[in-house]
């Protein structure tokens, strides 16, 4: 039986789309504090003030870096710090993986569903912790950075047909021709699936070149 101080359980929370940027913000401004990048947290907190100059930075980040890591090798070598995933971090860790799906997340609502490859904020995010991913819900359900594309009518009965007999070669010379004239976009990878009766090509993490 498992100690009950180990169990994890989901918990949802709802979020307006506004509340997104604070949170990544505030994930951000803490994941680099326990990282001692004291200087881009302050930057970060107070980027709207233009009242902190390079130097005022560099005094605070000293002086909190030489009070929060007494004795560790951070406070000895100035702009060193630890970088997400080191056991230093704890916690940090875990607040920088929860901005990066926020990110991701915003990045591709903010580009109409498609990823822009210059951005790293669609990157999404790497797991380093123990802590499982967070996963967003928006009203299709769990939310991935994909895009579907209706097949149109005339070749639905066709690509009906050769789903059923797995004849996939086929269906996809027929997705080839159906979108020739509007090519479908590039991406991860795509897959063809039924929704509400009719046949999409789902093309996960498409993307436009800028």
């Amino acid at each position: 039986m498992k100690n009950k101080t180990t169990e994890s359980k989901k918990v949802s929370i709802e979020f307006d789309e506004k509340h997104l940027l604070t949170l990544t913000t505030a994930l951000e401004v803490y994941s680099r504090l326990r990282g001692g990048q004291i200087a881009m947290a302050m930057s970060t907190t107070f980027i709207d003030k233009n009242c902190l100059n390079y130097t005022d930075v560099d005094v605070i980040e000293s002086v909190v870096k030489t009070l929060a890591f007494r004795g560790e090798e951070i406070c000895t070598r100035p702009h060193s710090y630890y970088g997400v995933g080191c056991e230093q971090m704890k916690d940090g860790t875990v607040a920088w993986e929860i901005k990066k799906v926020i990110d991701q997340y915003l990045h591709y609502q903010q580009n109409d569903g498609y990823r822009s490859i210059m951005n790293v904020s669609g990157d999404g995010a790497m797991q380093y912790s123990e802590v499982p991913l967070p996963k967003i819900i928006d009203s299709n359900g769990y939310w991935k950075p994909q895009k579907s594309f209706i097949i149109p009518k005339r070749y639905q009965k066709y690509i009906d047909a050769s789903m059923k007999i797995e004849k996939y070669s086929d269906v996809w010379a027929v997705v080839d021709k159906a979108f020739k004239k509007t090519p479908l976009p590039k991406g991860k990878l795509s897959r063809i699936e039924k929704y509400d009766g009719s046949f999409y090509v789902v093309v996960e993490e498409p993307y436009k070149l800028d």
